[in-house]
């Protein structure tokens, strides 16, 4: 069964709804609502993730697509990325293969981020995706809602991740 299938029946109330559904039974903090709800965003974002995902040996040196990431620009598109690794670390990660994705489209402003491994798994961001995203939106970075666990619907945000940047 499809991700987004099952799913469905938490998101009949779509985004408009879900200000509303919030609202009318008093939630307004993410982490309490996140527990019973999931938007449709992130399961749009694990499939873009998963579809991205291809994972092969390009060379004796050179793999790629065992990780699959998507990010959700502040304009809500959806960019979409693998990892790619060599023999001597000329490699990247999904997820910042991603970003740079966005950046080429001409966006620079991150709201939501998930990565997936081969195993359907989502996994958090590396190290040095989080940097990039702290370096990208310093202002902002701790805004940006990271998905840690689909299958139980574990939202948290870079700030969360990220509590004590270096610079």
């Amino acid at each position: 069964m499809r991700v987004g299938a099952r799913l469905s029946r938490y998101n009949i109330y779509g985004h408009f709804g879900t200000s509303l559904f919030r609202a009318a039974h008093g939630d307004t903090g993410k982490s309490k609502f996140s527990e019973v709800y999931m938007e449709k965003i992130w399961s749009d974002l694990y499939d873009a993730a998963m579809k991205a995902m291809n994972p092969r040996m390009i060379s004796r040196f050179v793999e790629a697509g065992f990780v699959g990431a998507a990010v959700e620009s502040a304009s809500g598109k959806i960019y979409a990325g693998v990892c790619v690794a060599g023999a001597c670390t000329l490699g990247i990660c999904a997820g910042r293969n991603a970003i740079f994705n966005m950046l080429t489209n001409g966006e620079d402003s991150i709201k939501r981020v998930v990565a997936v491994n081969w195993n359907r798994k989502v996994i958090p961001p590396c190290g040095a995706c989080r940097e990039l995203m702290t370096q990208l939106m310093p202002d902002g970075y701790r805004d940006i809602e990271i998905m840690l666990d689909f299958k139980n619907n574990r939202v948290v945000t870079l700030g969360e991740l990220t509590p004590e940047w270096w610079i």
